[in-house]
């Protein structure tokens, strides 16, 4: 029943935070939600009084409108029109919030304008090659701010909301070759590890070959410097999560600050984690698939603190809530973090359905498969909405690859911490990582040179809604023809004689 709750009170929440966003009558509906809220709730005082036991419809709709109402308020405090925007050239000061990325002919940044009077304060910053800029940088900009226009990605056309995505990291503007001028650093907290953060992708390069080190780099750092080629790469051929933080980094950072401080008593080890894991969610820059496998990971530390069971699909529809209450444009525009919630989703619920649909023993690799499959399936209809296409053979490359994800992290970790203390085993290691990731890249590029490997087909919204309506509802007829066959089973086995010779 909790977790029904809090499934409706989630897709409420969502609801109103759309409406808050697209319509003008945002107001009137959630004076209709707050009515029908009180109007359910007085029905389920009755119910309760006369001991009617049917109380779920009105309990579903109390709870909805109750969603529906908090959404709404939540949307209501998003602005949208301070932008920082400067037609004529103009002078821009502020602090480099992001990690330097360097091309062939520019380098790309964003820098954070907090002194100005627009909401949205971040501007993104193509500059020339000189002079180089680190983060956390002061520097001084001056040209023509302009903002942030909607493109698809990749060159085609999507329904992907290139601004609005933008504005989830509080990057409204971007300037081009603007005159460029750095000063001091800033001293901050964020920044320092956000240079830390810098620091251990130098150190990475130094003993990694290319291109493994952009794996390795964006599997434990976040940091993605491919190119557009690469990116196309890794996207075709269904491998594009392969090189992007996720849970399994939060989850590596507890294990191994509870396995340091064993010996200490338990609020201490989760106290320690709670605070590393958020020092690491700014350090790699608040990626909302970090995010959102912090939160359930604080949600976890919590439960292991008081001694309770810990429900994982609990733990990803509160994170989801908690993200929204937060950040309500990231809810509806965040496309990793609506990739990272459909994936986990798949691999947290729809994978434990089809896993006990299935005949025969449990090994690694099925186990592999299914999680592969169920995050798959899952991520499917709402990449074809989005972005229009379609990675064929994106199962057969997670299969192989996924294996080596583990491998190739341990190696990135590894040549991190012998580089400061003992530097020929760090060259060794980096050798072993450079391999590895060689072979990832082999896979991702043999993948795409076979044929049919991926194909445009983008779908409408309706669409993708009638695809998850259907993928629901096999996976429920699949999962409840195995409980009949096995109450079947079992009554056989009950009442069928036993019968010697």
């Amino acid at each position: 029943m909790s977790l029904l709750i809090l499934t409706l009170l989630t897709f409420g929440f969502g609801v109103g935070v759309y409406i808050s966003e697209v319509s003008k009558h945002a107001t009137e509906v959630a004076c209709l939600s707050f009515g029908v809220a009180i109007c359910m709730s007085v029905m389920l005082f009755l119910y309760q009084l006369f001991s009617i036991k049917k109380k779920m419809v009105p309990m579903i709709f109390f709870v909805i409108s109750c969603g529906v109402v908090m959404g709404i308020v939540r949307g209501q405090f998003v602005t949208h029109d301070s932008i920082l925007v400067c037609e004529k050239k103009c002078q821009v000061e502020g602090v480099v919030s992001s990690h330097v990325v360097i091309r062939d002919t520019y380098q790309q940044f964003s820098v954070d304008a907090s002194s100005s009077s627009s909401t949205y304060t971040q501007v993104m910053v193509r500059a020339p090659l000189y002079p180089k800029v680190h983060v956390g940088d002061i520097v001084t900009l001056t040209g023509v701010v302009s903002p942030i226009v909607a493109r698809p990605p990749h060159g085609d056309v999507s329904s992907f909301p290139y601004d609005k995505y933008m504005l989830t990291k509080n990057i409204g503007s971007e300037m081009y070759y603007p005159t460029l001028r750095s000063s001091s650093s800033s001293a901050s907290l964020a920044m320092k590890l956000k240079r830390v953060k810098e620091s251990s992708t130098d150190h990475l390069e130094q003993y990694i070959d290319q291109p493994a080190v952009l794996l390795v780099s964006g599997m434990l750092l976040g940091d993605t410097q491919f190119s557009s080629d690469e990116k196309s790469l890794f996207r075709v051929s269904g491998l594009s999560h392969v090189v992007v933080l996720s849970g399994f980094n939060v989850a590596l950072v507890i294990n191994v600050v509870l396995f340091v401080l064993k010996m200490v008593p338990l609020y201490v080890r989760v106290m320690a984690s709670s605070v590393l894991t958020c020092m690491f969610v700014v350090m790699v820059g608040g990626e909302a698939s970090v995010v959102r496998a912090t939160l359930m990971a604080h949600i976890a530390l919590m439960a292991l603190a008081v001694g309770r069971g810990y429900n994982a699909l609990h733990a990803l529809l509160s994170s989801l809530l908690v993200f929204g209450m937060w950040s309500p444009e990231a809810l509806l525009y965040d496309v990793s973090l609506h990739l990272s919630f459909l994936a986990t989703f798949g691999v947290v619920y729809v994978r434990e359905k089809i896993a006990s649909s299935m005949e025969g023993s449990d090994t690694w690799y099925r186990e592999l498969f299914v999680s592969s499959f169920s995050a798959y399936i899952m991520t499917l209809p709402y990449s074809m909405y989005m972005f229009g296409s379609v990675s064929v053979y994106a199962l057969l490359a997670n299969m192989i690859v996924l294996p080596l994800v583990p491998l190739l992290m341990a190696l990135g970790g590894g040549v991190l911490v012998m580089s400061f203390t003992v530097p020929y085993v760090a060259v060794f290691l980096g050798y072993l990582a450079t391999v590895v990731g060689g072979g990832v890249f082999l896979v991702a590029r043999g993948v795409t040179l076979l044929p049919f490997s991926s194909f445009q087909f983008h779908i409408s919204f309706f669409s993708m809604l009638v695809m998850y309506t259907v993928l629901f509802s096999s996976l429920f007829f699949l999962v409840k023809k195995k409980e009949n066959e096995t109450r079947e089973t079992k009554k056989n086995e009950t009442w069928s004689p036993v019968i010697s010779f």
